[in-house]
């Protein structure tokens, strides 16, 4: 089978199949994804072409490769299902686009890769106070404990 070696995920077909698969992949086969190559990427289809567009430059074509932010791969999804998978691996910038000048894309493709990159919390999301539970005071509290209503004064005393 070919996912049992499968280590990066990479693909570039130029429309939202793209995103389908980017999406799905990480939570598939997240344990062999060793490198993720951040490419992005749009498909505007017309009457008169198909995917790639034939023999168009890729200006006009309806599937074309555009610069990272600038297409419509939903990164932030990506992002977060390796950030919930606790993805231990690169995300290396793949820079392609029929629009940009390629200075201003690779000036811009670290930033975004950092921006989209998530800190994943080492806490529980319901655990504001941080502390370790206090039984004792938890119990007293709720006045469970005997000793604490044997020494609080009963009402209308």
């Amino acid at each position: 089978m070919i996912l049992s070696r499968f280590a990066s995920i990479d693909c570039p077909t130029p429309h939202n199949s793209a995103e389908l698969i980017h999406a799905r992949l990480p939570q598939t086969v997240h344990e062999r994804i060793r490198a993720f190559h951040v490419k992005d990427a749009e498909f505007n289809p017309t009457g008169k072409s198909g995917v790639y567009g034939g023999y168009q430059d890729w200006q006009e074509r309806p599937g074309r490769f555009r610069s990272p932010g600038d297409g419509q791969i939903d990164f932030r999804a990506i992002f977060s299902k390796f950030a919930q998978y606790n993805y231990p691996g690169w995300a290396v910038l793949e820079w392609e686009c029929c629009l940009k000048h390629p200075d201003q894309g690779a000036a811009e493709g670290a930033p975004f890769i950092a921006d989209h990159m998530i800190r994943v919390t080492d806490r529980a999301a319901d655990d504001f106070a941080g502390a370790a539970p206090n039984r004792e005071k938890n119990r007293r509290i709720l006045g469970l404990d005997c000793a604490s209503r044997e020494s609080t004064p009963a009402r209308g005393d």
